[in-house]
């Protein structure tokens, strides 16, 4: 889980870095001359950041089911071999016992 929380931070860490980068790189960029058209710009290249991010995000959560999952299944696959391992001690116990 701790694994999860800090994938997440990066991630979104990242996207705001890029968010910063996109609207210094359209304040920067010359070939824009009207404030309209940066702010245009600036929309359209938030849209598709957005777009981008929710797509990571999405892919990430996935990542994390399938880790839980795998989690899941170990854990339950200990389960039994403990269980088998409790019962033939008991049953040496109780055999010797006898």
């Amino acid at each position: 889980m701790l694994c999860n929380c800090r994938e997440n931070k990066e991630i979104r860490s990242q996207q705001a870095r890029t968010s910063v980068e996109t609207a210094k790189d359209v304040q920067n960029d010359k070939s824009l001359k009207s404030k309209a058209e940066k702010e245009r710009r600036l929309r359209e290249k938030q849209s598709n950041n957005t777009k981008i991010f929710i797509d990571e995000r999405k892919t990430a959560a996935m990542r994390q089911e399938k880790r839980k999952e795998k989690l899941r299944k170990m854990h339950e696959d200990q389960m039994k071999d403990l269980s088998k391992y409790v019962q033939n001690v008991r049953t040496f116990v109780k055999d010797s016992n006898a």
